[in-house]
């Protein structure tokens, strides 16, 4: 069997957002707090192994992540305009 060693295996995503998404995981590390003009509409969390860990819908501009174990986290932001932005956060 000859294998190709020269190909890539990936994915490439290049989520463009008009809306300016920031946020933050707060100094207790239990809670992500949003710095937006408009609140996000629901935030979905994965896990570094690709499983949903997290969802549902930002309270006050914060969203819950005190239940999540330590580790690297990818976010995907739903807008109220429809927009997904993609971003990642560390837990400690």
């Amino acid at each position: 069997m000859v294998y190709n060693n020269s190909s890539i295996l990936a994915v490439s995503q290049q989520v463009k957002s008009k809306q300016d998404v920031r946020f933050a995981v707060n100094a207790n590390n239990t809670a992500l707090e949003f710095i937006t003009k408009k609140d996000p509409k629901r935030i979905h969390i994965y896990s570094a192994r690709g499983q949903q860990v997290a969802a549902g819908k930002v309270s006050g501009r914060s969203f819950d992540i005190s239940s999540l174990q330590t580790g690297i986290y990818y976010i995907l932001i739903e807008t109220v305009e429809g927009e997904i932005v993609q971003s990642k956060f560390i837990k400690k």
